[in-house]
């Protein structure tokens, strides 16, 4: 992150007291999650079975179901049948491939809580869920948090000129984001179908 502010500067620790600690550790949290919502990336697929809200549902819908607290960014509701089909969960990464196997909903936002609302019983949804582990991190969204940390944090770490290397960083967020994007793409298994609903309901 300081190598690409130019800052001969090492950190082992955010606990650390300095002024380049103190400031990442503050911007950490929130440059993880926009850096994960900025596209679908597929180590952070996730499926789960949703839990039915408490609320009722809106007119013209059957289920409410509560929205999973690790989600930041909802793909689509299925069914089991549809999981079936996919099998692999990188593949709902693909809009064209959420049309073929999700079912309609609607995220709204209740009293309580924010949820969806769908005809589907027993819902699953696929969404871009929080990755706390840093473990987990493939090498391009290490690249493209970087540079959006960097990008964030230049006016707080080098001063007046951080705010005017800032359209340079972002540009470098930009490209990271295309790279992973175009990574993952060829790293895609298109050439097996997966099998129909049909298909799936048969094994």
């Amino acid at each position: 992150m300081l190598a690409k502010l130019s800052q001969d500067v090492t950190i082992s620790s955010m606990a650390e007291r300095s002024k380049e600690a103190r400031t990442f550790a503050r911007l950490w949290d929130p440059m993880r999650d926009l850096v994960l919502s900025a596209r679908d990336w597929p180590f952070a697929i996730k499926a789960q079975a949703l839990a039915l809200d408490p609320e009722d549902p809106l007119p013209g819908w059957q289920y409410r179901y509560a929205r999973p607290a690790d989600c930041l960014t909802a793909l689509a509701v299925t069914n089991e049948l549809g999981l079936r089909a996919g099998r692999m969960l990188s593949r709902w990464c693909y809009p064209d491939y959420r049309q073929r196997f999700a079912v309609p909903y609607q995220q709204v936002h209740g009293i309580q809580s924010t949820c969806f609302v769908t005809d589907e019983p027993g819902a699953y949804l696929v969404y871009v869920m929080r990755v706390e582990d840093t473990d987990r991190y493939p090498p391009h969204f290490v690249d493209a948090l970087a540079c959006k940390l960097a990008e964030e944090s230049a006016p707080a770490i080098i001063g007046d000129r951080g705010q005017a290397e800032k359209p340079r960083l972002m540009q470098a967020y930009k490209l990271a984001l295309g790279e992973a994007a175009a990574h993952d793409f060829n790293e895609s298994e298109d050439d097996r179908r997966p099998m129909s609903a049909a298909q799936a309901a048969r094994d």
